[in-house]
């Protein structure tokens, strides 16, 4: 308020004192006690009275002290202007008058901007170094070695060797000195390895830069490697694989499987991190072994920021020309100068990742899903492109580093970060390179979709684009903002001085020079649109990499995504669909029986007479119809071969004979417990024949095979949940209800299946109740009832075996039960004394099983109509039963009504969820999830 009480010519009352300005007067005193001490005093005694005002206000707002209102503004003579000390009324544009005059720290005329010197000493070692102001320094030294060059040693060398850096060596004899080493010259050292270096490095004061280099040389050259240090190293590093097994976003791992992937068991393709298996087997020797062949001076690279070239040699030539290492020894050296060879590939891993959060409530089913194509080298004219490329695409996690807004506007952010976790990478070599994105996805989904994103919005888009000449003026526009954040990124991750010197180290050690920052921001500025289509088209047109982890129910093969990127189309990527077919089949079952060539008739059986065979209609062209019968034991024909003219209207006569009227039909005498077998069928009344005529042999046969169709489609679909419990060790979101009721149901089921085809007097008691049929019940009837019972029971037994939770059968579902049986057992005992037939009892209790088929669909309907959803049950197990059910025998509406109400209720309810997958709540929202999802009963 001083200062606008100079701008206005008069003084503003303040409002009344509030939160906000307490901080404002303690910097006002802080900045005022920094200046002149008499200043000071006399800005003390104004801002005393300011708090006096200030106090007294808030006493006149019936202590309202800290309000938040503001008070108008009201003028006070100029002349209190004029009473403040000289320096209040100077304005911020100019210096305060009798202060010191600010000196700046200036750059020293010998320092250059990215200027690398480079001396090779007699021993093959590189010094690179770069200046830097300031008064620390990063040093190091980065040896041509890694994971890539493991091929013929045990995997994870270089695992231990980045763990055992460090440690007790020939003249540092335990921890505390070299602690005491780096406590006494501010230093922190770090060791990293990489697919093929290793990285010694060092932060520590310019001054002290030789003692601290010694500590490096030491543990390059003269490391002790005792028993205890390799005990310890075997534990982190077991330590650190688990870990890195057990992260929600194993990034590590999925970055080493890529790499296998891409470079099937050749160098870059090696695994980064130690295998378990090799943990205890990694001793001394081979640790020596490795450094004798790679910790060679002609493959070390002596680096460091912000410290002199000559100081660095001179320390160099003193601690890197020892004549003998630890490791020394007289026998011929072979090291490993195999090239990168880009394969491509898949690696899929199944594993449960529910429990790597450790938390009470599980993780979702997630799965990591990794593409990978073949990028460039470093030292290729295409890298600054590909560069550009990555920039364009974006990436990171949900929460990167940077801030809000950082990279907001890139395809990965827009397209894919709004729904997912996605990363988007990109690993250059000396002699290859590997372009990656990575996505997390749950297991529900389908990766014809979302980890696509990127192909379909930029990779794709780009290669049409490029083939069509359109180009859009935004996309335009996207690419100087990539380019613009790619020098970004770029200059300001050198402004860090380990940064520098692992580029600096990295540059000599792959090309054998460093170029500088600048060429590469004018590189990059160069790039266009034709140069970004050049690098998209190279990148497809590479065999593709992929890798899944965690829960892959629907990721597809390598060979189908290859085909995608060759024709830049991913509807290649879903699956062939036949199921649109599905409800032909039964159209075409019905089409067979319902127009044949000649009447379906029911023949009464004796010992010898004719089938009339009559047309529909006359036909202009002449027929052959060949008969076949089904048994020829009972039944035979004069000839099976009747031949019709054409426009023939006269019945055709086929003359049968009954080779064996012996039936097995049992009958009952007096409705008592003693059965007689029938020695022929002379007792009884009546015997018939069903003749049906087919147009062709084959459809016979075609009609069979629907009949085991449905049979087949009803069967499958009880073992997927089976095979699920198995892989997940649990039982949590498996309905409890539902067993139980499936389980009675298809008890019930069995009871009738078997009683129907093995029981003669339950037939006989059939055939009684529905004249003119016959036997409704096949073997694949029997078949399917048996198996769904079993299939059932083991799934109730998984419960008891694998975790479960809290779940339990609820009220509800026991009472209906209780009901059930209840039924069941009175019905059993009203059979049992003959007051009604054994058939109106498995009657009974296959109308029970109907009931409880109809239950146990309507919960599903409910929880989708809720939920405004229809995520949480497999579209494909509904498309089987609905090919079940449509395949059964329709024409059992008049014989077996519980096999056809089985068929029908499973229709009725299929095309419901078809209505609501396809129609209602096809376009599933992540936001929509809700707690009934595993609430509701059934």
């Amino acid at each position: 308020f001083f200062v606008r009480s100079i701008t206005t010519g008069g003084y503003i009352k303040p409002p009344p004192i509030s939160l906000c300005s307490l901080p404002s007067l303690a910097l006002t005193f802080f900045i005022m006690k920094c200046r002149s001490a008499s200043l000071f005093r006399v800005l003390r005694r104004k801002c005393e009275a300011t708090l006096a005002r200030y106090a007294s206000s808030g006493s006149k707002n019936d202590g309202k002290l800290f309000s938040s209102a503001v008070a108008s503004p009201v003028a006070e003579p100029a002349s209190y202007v004029l009473s403040l000390p000289t320096p209040c009324r100077v304005p911020f544009g100019h210096p305060l008058p009798d202060l010191p005059t600010v000196k700046f720290s200036k750059k020293p005329p010998e320092l250059e901007l990215y200027k690398t010197n480079v001396t090779l000493l007699e021993n093959g070692v590189t010094i690179a170094s770069e200046p830097a102001f300031g008064e620390f320094c990063t040093i190091g030294a980065v040896v041509n070695a890694g994971s890539r060059y493991e091929a013929k040693f045990p995997k994870g060398i270089s695992h231990f060797l980045e763990k055992l850096a460090f440690t007790p060596s020939k003249k540092f004899k335990n921890s505390d000195e070299i602690t005491q080493i780096m406590e006494k010259n501010g230093a922190i050292v770090d060791c990293q390895h990489t697919k093929d270096s290793l990285i010694y490095a060092s932060s520590c004061r310019a001054s002290s830069a030789e003692a601290v280099l010694e500590l490096i040389a030491e543990s390059l050259f003269q490391p002790n490697f005792g028993e205890a240090e390799i005990a310890t190293a075997r534990e982190v590093v077991k330590s650190n694989v688990e870990a890195i097994s057990m992260k929600p976003e194993p990034e590590e791992l999925l970055n080493d499987l890529i790499h296998a992937a891409a470079y099937r068991d050749n160098t870059l393709g090696l695994p980064k991190y130690c295998q378990l298996e090799n943990v205890d087997k990694i001793d001394k020797a081979d640790l020596f072994s490795f450094m004798r062949t790679y910790y060679t001076p002609n493959r070390i690279i002596i680096g460091g920021v912000g410290i002199s070239h000559e100081a660095l040699v001179n320390a160099s030539k003193v601690l890197f020309e020892r004549p003998s290492p630890t490791w020394v020894s007289e026998e011929k050296i072979q090291v490993d100068e195999s090239l990168a060879q880009y394969t491509g590939g898949e690696i899929r891993i199944e594993k449960d990742l529910s429990n790597v959060g450790m938390a009470i409530n599980p993780f979702p089913e997630l799965g990591h899903f990794v593409i990978g194509f073949e990028s460039c080298k470093f030292t290729d004219e295409d890298f600054v492109p590909f560069c550009v490329l990555n920039s364009l695409m974006g990436g990171g996690g949900s929460f990167s580093a940077g801030g809000p807004g950082k990279g907001m506007y890139t395809r990965l952010y827009m397209n894919v970060l709004n729904r997912r976790i996605s990363l988007d990478l990109q690993c250059n070599q000396r002699e290859s390179g590997l372009c990656r994105f990575w996505n997390i996805l749950h297991s529900r989904e389908h990766p014809s979709e979302e980890p696509w994103r990127p192909c379909r919005h930029h990779l794709l888009g780009n290669a049409r684009n490029e083939e069509s000449g359109n180009r859009k003026s935004e996309s335009i526009d996207e690419l100087e903002r990539a380019k613009t954040q790619l020098k970004s990124s770029l200059l300001m991750n050198l402004e860090q001085r380990p940064v520098r010197f692992e580029d600096l180290t990295r540059q000599i050690l792959g090309q054998g020079m460093r170029k500088s920052p600048l060429e590469y921001v004018d590189a990059i500025g160069e790039v266009c649109a034709a140069d970004i289509d050049r690098v998209v088209n190279r990148l497809l047109s590479t065999r593709v990499s992929i890798v899944g982890y965690g829960t892959l129910k629907k990721l597809p093969s390598c060979d189908k995504v290859d085909r995608v990127i060759a024709k830049r189309d991913l509807s290649f990527l879903k699956s062939p669909s036949y199921f649109f077919m599905l409800p032909l089949l039964p159209c075409i079952h019905l089409l067979f029986v319902v127009e044949p060539i000649a009447n379906t008739v029911w023949q009464k059986v004796d010992d010898e007479e004719d089938v009339l065979l009559s047309l529909y209609k006359p036909s202009p062209e002449p027929y052959t119809v060949h008969l076949n019968v089904e048994y020829p034991d009972v039944l035979l024909l004069e000839n099976s071969y009747v031949h019709i003219a054409a426009n023939s209207t006269e019945p055709h006569r086929v003359r049968y004979h009954a080779a064996r009227l012996k039936s097995s039909v049992y009958i009952a005498e007096n409705r008592t417990s003693k059965w007689n077998e029938c020695a022929s069928a002379e007792s009884l009344e009546e015997n018939f024949i069903l003749i049906s005529v087919y147009r062709l042999d084959i459809l016979n046969l075609i009609s069979s095979i629907l009949g085991w169709v449905y049979f087949a489609a009803w069967t499958i679909s009880f073992w997927p949940q089976i095979v699920l419990n198995v892989r997940r060790k649990s039982v949590v979101g498996l309905n409890f209800d539902f067993l139980a009721l499936n389980a009675t149901g298809f008890l019930f089921y069995s009871v009738y299946n078997c009683a129907l085809f093995y029981i003669p007097l339950v037939q006989f008691q059939y055939l009684e109740a529905v004249p003119n049929s016959v036997i409704p019940v096949q073997v694949q009837d029997v078949a399917f009832a048996v198996h769904a019972l079993l299939a059932t029971i083991l799934t109730c037994l998984q419960c008891f075996m694998y975790e479960r939770g809290s779940q339990r059968i609820s009220r509800i579902c026991a009472v209906l039960l209780a009901l059930l049986w209840g039924v069941a057992l009175v019905a059993l005992i009203v059979a049992a004394v003959g007051t009604i037939s054994w058939f109106i009892y498995v009657t009974l209790i296959s109308y029970a099983k109907l009931v409880i088929s109809i239950v146990k669909y309507i919960p599903q309907v409910i929880l989708n109509y809720r939920r405004k959803s229809t995520e949480g049950f497999s579209i494909a197990a509904i498309f089987l039963d609905f090919t079940g059910g449509m395949c059964n025998e329709w024409s059992q509406l008049f014989g077996d009504f519980t096999k056809f109400g089985l068929g029908l209720q499973s229709i009725i309810f299929d095309v419901i969820f078809f209505v609501q997958r396809y129609g209602l709540y096809g376009q599933y929202s992540h936001m929509q999830e809700s707690a009934t999802s595993s609430t509701l009963a059934y």
